[in-house]
């Protein structure tokens, strides 16, 4: 019982995307285009002020010619970023669009009727802390060799460095 169940979902997702691109193309008059959108995708989902997002969608030409078609990225209602794509009958592509935003905040994006989000975090900062200090040996005389180790950790969201000083008195 289990096998027919798992057999019928993916009979039944290919049915309907069989039916979607036959209802497509049948009601498109020969010789025109007919460019549509799906697959809104945005990454990364989240990050930092200044990082960039990229906002993508696939477009394809489900007509008979060669068509363009003018894109609208629209982030939070304020920004719009406009994309033409070109293609010709049966062909899709990937049409990105990328932001750098600088507040803080979650942020909307539409394009053709597709939503999607992504939020924006404060500024990313390294945070190197220090731990395990290790003196060997622990008595020691004038001329000895004497190591000193620590580790350092990056608890941050950035790469950054730290000066260590070790003092001997």
């Amino acid at each position: 019982m289990k096998d027919k169940k798992l057999l019928a979902v993916p009979a039944a997702a290919l049915l309907a995307v069989f039916l979607l691109l036959r209802r497509s193309k049948a009601q498109v008059p020969e010789g025109e285009s007919d460019i549509q959108l799906s697959s809104l995708r945005v990454y990364p989902p989240s990050g930092y002020r200044g990082d960039s997002f990229v906002i993508a969608v696939t477009a394809q030409n489900y007509g008979s010619a060669s068509g363009a078609r003018q894109i609208n990225f629209e982030v939070s209602g304020m920004t719009t970023i406009k994309k033409t794509v070109t293609l010709e009958p049966g062909q899709y592509a990937d049409v990105q669009a990328t932001v750098k935003p600088t507040s803080e905040g979650r942020y909307e994006v539409s394009v053709d009727g597709l939503t999607g989000s992504f939020t924006v975090e404060g500024v990313a900062a390294p945070d190197i802390q220090l731990s395990n200090l290790v003196i060997t040996p622990d008595v020691c005389y004038p001329g000895d060799t004497v190591t000193i180790s620590v580790t350092a950790t990056n608890h941050g969201n950035a790469a950054g460095s730290r000066e260590i000083v070790f003092e001997v008195g």
